[in-house]
């Protein structure tokens, strides 16, 4: 049914994902508690419905609204946008 090249083909890309899920895990974790700018503030790229707050010379995660999306809008800046279907 199916062929061995089609069988270690699916399982690279399934561990290529996985490694890409995990980076991307690891990489917001390391945001939060980083050194900052005070006030500055940035969209957590792996899920828009978050963002990065600089506290106290710390990053700390904070939530849009619900129905909101973060949008990088200038240098160290964000808004939450109303999120478009």
């Amino acid at each position: 049914m199916f062929g061995m090249k089609s069988i270690i083909l699916g399982l690279f890309m399934i561990l290529a994902l996985l490694q890409l899920s995990v980076n991307a895990q690891a990489e917001a974790e390391a945001a939060i508690g980083r050194f900052c700018t005070r006030g500055s503030q940035v969209c957590n790229r792996f899920d828009r419905n978050s963002f990065f707050r600089c506290v106290n010379g710390r990053f700390i995660s904070r939530r849009c609204p619900p129905g909101f999306v973060c949008v990088n809008s200038g240098f160290q800046r964000i808004r939450c946008v109303r999120r478009r279907f």
